[in-house]
């Protein structure tokens, strides 16, 4: 077995943590309201991103099929650019 197939990913989803934030925002500390109130807000900011960004990647795929363009190395690394995947 690869060290790669022996590693686990624990990382946790919106979907999993959402019921920690709302019952931290219900019945919480001080502090865990605080906390949960700022990871919500960071999920909303990253949600209203993700509108502009699915515009984005439309935009550039509308004006491929426009031009009739198969894509290129170049295209795909745009495509990279718009998701911030690379510089």
């Amino acid at each position: 077995m690869s060290e790669e197939e022996m590693k686990i990913d624990l990382t946790p989803t919106w979907a999993s943590v959402m019921p920690i934030l709302i019952a931290a925002m219900q019945n919480g500390t001080a502090e865990g309201k605080q906390i949960a109130n700022i990871e919500l807000n960071r999920m909303a900011q990253m949600i209203d991103g993700f509108g502009s960004l699915l515009a984005s990647i439309k935009q550039y795929d509308a004006a491929m099929t426009e031009a009739e363009k198969v894509p290129t190395g170049d295209d795909y690394n745009e495509l990279l650019r718009l998701l911030t995947i690379a510089g």
